[in-house]
């Protein structure tokens, strides 16, 4: 699941309205259409063993792009099942008993009485172009999930116990105080108070990565 999700981490989904079911079978030009013509066995044979005779399928598949929501504005059940596959973050959660578990990170230590997370990603993680994924990533990826443009996403409830989240959602600040790329690998986190399910709530889709040079080409809406 690692590998698909970063597989397409940054991918771009251009915009299309899908088609009502009664109109794909009469209009052809109007949606990608693949074709495939598959040679199968036919119904003959000897004595002396399965002589084959093929015969010409033609299979036709509509193809319609959808596109894929931003995690930092997506709201709802189904569409968050969705943004799990095709995105990652530095948690994600364990089986039935709800605990968090390393994704894009490979541990995490908690000092200062819980205030303090200091998470260390895995070595070589990548986004689909090949360019490496740093704590930077993450640090702007969380801003900009809180900035004023998504004050009414998830960002809130997922990030906003991080110090400074306030002035980002209200637009005073552009970066989080509370956090700290010290490396490449490594990703300091302060609270404003102790929060123990904070690695549980890393594992939400607003708190995962995005390439800010593929946002920032596309637009501040790529996703759409």
């Amino acid at each position: 699941m690692l590998a698909a999700c970063l597989l397409v981490a940054c991918s771009q989904v251009a915009p299309v309205t899908p088609m009502p079911s009664d109109d794909l079978a009469t209009s052809e030009s109007a949606i990608p259409v693949v074709v495939a013509t598959v040679e199968e066995p036919g119904p003959s044979g000897s004595g002396n063993g399965f002589e084959a005779q093929l015969t010409s399928t033609t299979l036709r598949l509509a193809w319609v792009r959808l596109p894929v929501p931003d995690p930092a504005a997506f709201r709802g059940p189904y569409g968050e099942l969705m943004l799990r596959e095709v995105y990652s973050g530095l948690t994600q959660i364990s089986g039935d008993d709800g605990r968090a578990e390393p994704a894009l990170a490979e541990s995490w230590v908690v000092d200062d009485g819980g205030r303090r997370y200091v998470f260390t990603l895995r070595n070589g993680v990548k986004f689909s172009d090949g360019t490496d994924i740093t704590a930077a990533d993450f640090a702007w990826s969380w801003a900009r999930a809180l900035s004023p443009r998504f004050a009414s996403g998830p960002g809130r409830e997922v990030l906003g116990s991080i110090v400074g989240a306030d002035d980002v959602l209200s637009g005073d600040a552009s970066d989080l105080a509370g956090l700290v790329a010290t490396d490449d690998r490594t990703l300091e986190v302060r609270l404003r108070s102790p929060l123990p399910h904070f690695p549980q709530l890393l594992a939400e889709p607003a708190a995962t990565v995005l390439s800010q040079e593929n946002v920032e080409s596309w637009g501040f809406d790529w996703s759409d």
